[in-house]
């Protein structure tokens, strides 16, 4: 997978399957919106999805700048392990299967940038 050069202006990039990863925090959620906004101004016809804890994917359901919110379990860990893991594992082959084109991590946090691994089957980093 290439990086995608950060000095690169997304005008200049063409990218047809878009993922925001901005998954926990009310607030921080809130905040990202005009990035989904701006996204979808500069990638109108563009299939742009949101990863979400499944918890606020209910605020995301429904955006008409949206066309997929990708909702996981951050709970199940408290269930079990095996909970845990099979949540975890879930997500990981939803993301790498959607073979997103640009992937956008707005929260910038270890787990996240996991999450930013598991689309690398074809996907450019932001």
């Amino acid at each position: 997978m290439a990086i995608l050069n950060r000095r690169t202006p997304l005008h200049a990039y063409e990218a047809r399957r878009i993922a925001l990863i901005k998954p926990s925090a009310l607030g921080d959620i809130v905040h990202s919106l005009p990035v989904l906004t701006a996204l979808r101004h500069r990638y109108p016809g563009a299939h742009l999805a949101w990863v979400v804890n499944k918890i606020y994917a209910p605020l995301l359901e429904g955006h008409p700048d949206l066309n997929e919110v990708i909702a996981y379990d951050r709970s199940a860990n408290r269930r079990s392990w095996m909970a845990g893991l099979r949540a975890h594992l879930d997500l990981w082959t939803t993301l790498r299967r959607a073979q997103f084109d640009l992937v956008i991590d707005l929260q910038g946090l270890f787990r996240s940038g996991v999450m930013c691994l598991a689309t690398e089957r074809g996907a450019r980093w932001g």
